[in-house]
Parts: C-alpha cells; sequence; structure tokens
C-alpha cells in the first residue's frame, strides 16, 4: 500500500479497499468479477421465451404458407389448430410483457381461430347426427 494512502488510513480519512494489486475501489463502487445467479437465470428466462416466441411465429406461419400454397384448406383441422396454438402462444407471451398491441393482435387471432374450431366441431357433430339419424 503507498505511504500517502497508508497515512491516510491512519487519519481516517480515506474510506474503501484494495481489489487486487493496484486498485482502490470506494465501497459504493465495488466491481464484480463474476454474473450473479439470478443475471445468469434471467439471460436463460428471455432465451426460453424467445425460443417460445419464434415457435409460436412458426406455427401460424406454416399455416399460411400451406393455405397460400393450397396445401391446407383454411377449414381444416390442420390449420386451425396451427393457428389456435400459436397465436394463443403469442398472446400469453404479449400479455406477460405488457405489450398491448401485440396482444390485441394475438388475442383477436386467437379467438377468431377459437370460433373457427367451435364451428368446425359443430359441423362434425351435425354430420353424426344426420348419420345417426339416417341409419336409424
Amino acid at each position: 500500500m503507498p505511504s500517502a494512502l497508508r497515512s491516510l488510513r491512519q487519519r481516517g480519512d480515506a474510506v474503501g479497499e484494495w481489489q487486487g494489486s493496484r486498485q482502490w475501489v470506494r465501497p459504493d463502487e465495488t466491481r464484480r468479477t463474476r454474473n450473479d445467479k439470478t443475471t445468469i437465470r434471467k439471460r436463460r428466462i428471455v432465451m426460453f421465451e424467445q425460443i417460445v416466441q419464434i415457435a409460436g411465429s412458426l406455427l401460424i406461419l406454416s399455416a399460411f404458407v400451406a393455405t397460400q400454397t393450397r396445401r391446407l384448406k383454411h377449414d381444416s383441422w390442420t390449420y386451425l389448430v396451427l393457428n389456435l396454438v400459436g397465436s394463443a402462444t403469442l398472446a400469453v407471451l404479449a400479455l406477460q410483457e405488457q405489450q398491448w398491441g401485440f396482444l390485441l393482435l394475438e388475442g383477436v387471432w386467437a379467438i377468431v381461430s377459437i370460433a373457427g374450431v367451435i364451428t368446425k366441431l359443430n359441423l362434425v357433430g351435425d354430420t353424426r347426427l344426420e348419420l345417426m339419424t339416417s341409419s336409424v
């Protein structure tokens, strides 16, 4: 420790401590050399959320592309389920992040998808009912 600093410490004027061989740091300026466990955990959570967002987006986009290329019909189960799962996933993430515009978009998309699924279920139920009554 330099003699000038030693004399300051003896008088009580110096506050702080030595870190390493050359660095004098005040208590409020303490530097960390390693990441906190919470910082690493937050990064992992953010990365996981990003992966889930990408997965939800890919579900919606795959349904859209398949419909545009006439590989799926807009009222098929695959199309409806891909849209519902993808939009609901993105709506939940938008709600957590308080992204209101994105929540509006994905929330409405999910509601419309649910309506399509309910319509499809009613059509399937009506068809079964007709088959049962016609066979009697």
